[in-house]
């Protein structure tokens, strides 16, 4: 694999010390590590290689390996998340929860100024907040698979397709591509998706950034699609009707001799 490759990743992750699974694309392991959520679809998933989709330890070791192989990787802190940092631990006022209406304790996620903590202790008035990444300081295993490469345009678009609106059924997915340009119809059930404008701009700019022998990204509604091959249909017909005119319509006979009006 190098940089650039639009692959398929099927991967494990497990905290060494605990031996815990906190990620897994495989619903059976997911299972297993009574991780299994409902709501969520396991299965692989696409990435572009350089993209810095995954830790970039994990990239390193994906572009060494091949399609149809598995690997086990073990990153120390350093690789993975870093290390724990205590000024990443602060102090807030309780107050401050209260006035929000929050009553925090310990083990509470909370948000403060767009980062996200978890509180470790309340007591005397104050919230002691540990900021540090969950999995900081804790050395992890990865086990990665790659499971397919696409290779033409037309397979990356419809991977990285998957990726971006996984609520699109497989029967409804229409994505097409033609000379660079990429067209993709969506269901008219699509338009209820809340950040669907946002999805729209993420993919159109992945796919000009880092997908070669792009040149456009459109998105049609199916009745647009229907109305234009209507419309393309109708000129076809009528371009026909006037050749047919054309031929049956009597010849005009031809005058030698004659001078052209003054």
């Amino acid at each position: 694999m190098q940089k650039g490759d639009v692959i398929l990743v099927d991967y494990t992750g497990k905290d060494l010390i605990s031996n815990r699974v906190f990620d897994t694309t495989v619903e059976a392991k997911a299972k297993e590590s009574n991780l299994f959520d409902a709501r969520i679809i396991y299965k692989p998933v696409p990435i572009i290689l350089g993209r810095h989709e995954m830790l970039n330890s994990l990239e390193d070791e994906l572009e060494k390996m091949n399609v149809g192989e598995t690997k086990k990787i073990v990153l120390p802190p350093k690789k993975g998340f870093g290390d724990r940092d205590a000024r990443n631990i602060r102090l807030a006022s309780l107050k401050d929860f209260r006035e929000h209406q929050l009553a925090p304790y310990p083990g509470m996620i909370v948000e403060v100024n767009g980062a996200q903590g978890k509180v470790q202790s309340v007591s005397g008035g104050r919230v002691r907040i540990d900021f540090n990444h969950p999995l900081a300081g804790k050395e992890l295993e990865y086990e990665v698979s790659i499971r397919k490469k696409f290779d033409s345009l037309q397979e990356q678009a419809n991977a990285l397709f998957d990726k971006f609106f996984p609520f699109v059924a497989e029967k409804d997915k229409k994505v097409s591509e033609k000379n660079g340009e990429i067209e993709i119809t969506l269901p008219e059930s699509a338009a209820q998706v809340r950040e669907l404008d946002i999805l729209k701009q993420v993919y159109t700019k992945v796919l000009k950034e880092h997908l070669t022998g792009v040149k456009e990204v459109k998105f049609t509604k199916p009745q647009e699609k229907e109305t234009a091959a209507k419309t393309e249909k109708v000129a076809a017909v009528e371009t026909k009707n006037d050749a047919v005119t054309e031929e049956k319509a009597p010849a005009k006979p031809r005058v030698y001799g004659r001078k052209k009006p003054a």
